[in-house]
């Protein structure tokens, strides 16, 4: 399987991503609380949530959830907890 990660920082690629107002407003004072960027914010999100999806759910397993995500869904609770 080939890497994820770019190779040099041309292979960045700009892309859009629309997130309910309640999940930007957390994702940005996150990311003034860290002095990050956004992007920064949500590619950290990204690898810790990667890795725990890896360890739950071997490969090939679709995980899928209907609606929207809430603080309040299973999901949540148990990485806040």
């Amino acid at each position: 399987m080939p890497s994820m990660k770019p190779s040099k920082k041309s292979d960045m690629r700009k892309q859009s991503l629309y997130f309910p107002e309640w999940m930007l407003e957390e994702i940005r004072q996150e990311a003034r609380m860290r002095q990050l960027s956004i992007s920064r914010v949500a590619q950290d999100a990204w690898r810790i949530a990667r890795k725990m999806s890896k360890k739950r759910h071997p490969p090939g397993i679709a995980i899928m959830q209907e609606g929207p995500l809430r603080g309040d869904d299973p999901i949540t609770k148990e990485i806040k907890s």
